[in-house]
């Protein structure tokens, strides 16, 4: 997965809506007067350009290239396509989902051309016409069927040709979208193209950049079909890919005369019984980021396993309870341990003990430093959220899909069928960052903006990973960058590392250890 979408992250890319493309189109040709033919034939032309790299991959091909269009704009661009490869020397079979006199517009006079060049078209204007199509799996199968902007369950003839293509087991090339996938949510009505490569035309659409429609997508690839810059980088589009070069522009400064209380000073609150190895990820993950101190605050019977286990960083024994969690009492420690920090994080493996949630609550009602909030501690302030209704300083919370759930009274389906607007909207209302940790993380701010990252891999889904990520982000804020900042950096080198320990050890194999590990490569190769 991070090979294939590795493309998407090397500069700023926005995600759109539906709507928000049909804009940037009808701005394109309104206001800067690039004709809807001139755009479709830059789309086909593109397009066909990828087709063809495809085709070369392919050992010995020796099937046919299957052109299925709708009698949209999508349809449309299938017409440029079938022109350009018949005119290239390729076998190809033409099929339109309906008859010509349902093509209107643009895909009409594109339909027009494709015939006038001497080619065949075969209209599929019935079911029986349909059942009669062979499809080989050698084929090649190019969807330019609906495109962008279906919103329910597909049906007819048009569920029928899908899923004889999903049968064939023939490889699928998607134009801009899988006929059948909604464009706005990751959630799947009916059935829809299994796409091998869907060529996403201008800018990425939000189903296609989260990991529950990667079997529907298959490999990404944006077409550049001649948008404006300014539209497609507008602010008004409010949703991004974490890109390199965002990470690069947001990374903390170093002063080549700095000394370590220049650097950023960390503070952690983390651990109990059991659970010290979250405090220790934590606090070595934070370090690794590059503030001039880390000081862990933790149950005073685990201090020595904290002190053989992190040389480098400042250990604080606490008061404990009987069950070996921070005591409430613990609460003057941590404020005198925390006077002098730039972040605090609180919350890796801290239990749920009674004295431990009192300590939680007190310390997310009163502490006025950056603040970091994960594991336990969200688990702690899902029972009583309104602690965050007077919230005045920066907060991040950095929920899974469980933790996201308890947080926000919804199920996990919900919020996994619209991850996008139940982050949004959570952080919106509780002034907060929210880094929603998932196959697809996404970071929204309260302002309305999100970031969705496209890296990292299945082998990440281990106890310890989010230990590391929480202390990745609490060390870059501390640094003096702002909080969405460091949000959007710790979460690109926590998957970054999390792919470089997959190349080493392998995803079964990999521990949280080895992300831990593979953070100083994450952070030089992003900076190279």
């Amino acid at each position: 997965m991070t090979d294939r979408r590795r493309w998407q992250v090397e500069k700023p890319c926005k995600v759109v809506t539906a709507e928000q493309m049909r804009e940037i189109d009808q701005i394109t040709t309104q206001k800067f007067g690039m004709r809807g033919t001139m755009l479709m034939e830059n789309a086909g032309g593109a397009c066909t350009d990828e087709i063809e790299q495809f085709v070369q991959h392919q050992n010995s091909f020796k099937g046919k290239i299957k052109i299925f269009c709708g009698t949209g704009n999508n349809g449309g661009d299938g017409f440029v396509i079938g022109r350009y490869l018949a005119n290239r020397g390729y076998e190809i079979e033409q099929y339109l989902i309906g008859t010509m006199s349902r093509l209107n517009g643009d895909a009409k006079e594109h339909a027009l051309i494709f015939l006038n060049y001497g080619n065949k078209l075969i209209e599929l204007d019935d079911e029986s016409k349909i059942d009669h199509i062979t499809i080989n799996q050698d084929d090649i199968i190019v969807d330019a069927i609906l495109g962008n902007g279906i919103k329910g369950a597909i049906t007819g003839a048009i569920l029928n040709v899908v899923g004889k293509i999903n049968a064939s087991g023939a490889k699928v090339i998607a134009i801009d979208i899988p006929t059948g996938l909604p464009t706005d949510f990751p959630h799947l009505i009916g059935d829809a193209i299994k796409a091998t490569l869907t060529l996403t035309i201008g800018l990425p659409k939000i189903s296609e950049v989260l990991y529950q429609t990667k079997k529907w997508v298959g490999e990404l690839k944006i077409v550049d079909i001649g948008f404006p810059k300014d539209l497609l980088l507008s602010k008004e589009i409010k949703t991004n890919l974490i890109s390199k070069t965002d990470v690069v522009q947001y990374f903390p400064k170093r002063r080549q005369d700095g000394h370590k209380g220049d650097m950023g000073n960390v503070a952690i609150v983390a651990g109990s019984v059991g659970m010290t190895g979250a405090a220790i990820l934590s606090a070595r993950a934070a370090f690794l980021s590059g503030p001039g101190f880390v000081k862990l605050g933790i149950p005073q019977s685990l201090n020595e396993i904290a002190e053989k286990n992190l040389i480098e960083i400042l250990t604080f024994p606490l008061a404990q309870t009987s069950e070996q969690s921070l005591s409430i009492h613990a609460y003057d420690g941590i404020k005198k341990m925390s006077k002098d920090s730039s972040s605090l994080l609180i919350g890796p493996g801290l239990s749920l003990n009674i004295e431990t949630k009192q300590l939680v609550k007190k310390i997310i009602g009163e502490c006025h430093l950056p603040l970091v909030v994960d594991a336990d501690g969200l688990n702690i302030l899902s029972e009583n959220i309104a602690i965050l209704e007077n919230n005045h300083r920066p907060i991040i919370l950095t929920p899974h899909i469980g933790e996201m759930s308890r947080l926000i009274k919804k199920s996990k389906e919900e919020i996994l069928n619209d991850p996008i607007k139940y982050a949004t909207s959570f952080a919106k209302k509780w002034k907060a960052i929210i880094v929603l940790k998932s196959a697809s993380t996404i970071v929204a701010d309260p302002e309305g903006n999100i970031w969705v990252n496209v890296l990292g891999n299945d082998g990440m889904a281990k106890a310890g990973s989010g230990d590391i990520l929480a202390g990745l982000i609490a060390g870059f804020w501390a640094q003096g960058v702002e909080g969405i900042q460091a949000a959007i950096i710790g979460t690109w080198i926590h998957s970054m590392a999390g792919d470089l320990a997959s190349v080493k050890k392998g995803k079964n194999a990999m521990m949280a250890t080895d992300i831990l590990d593979a953070i100083p490569e994450a952070i030089k190769t992003t900076l190279a």
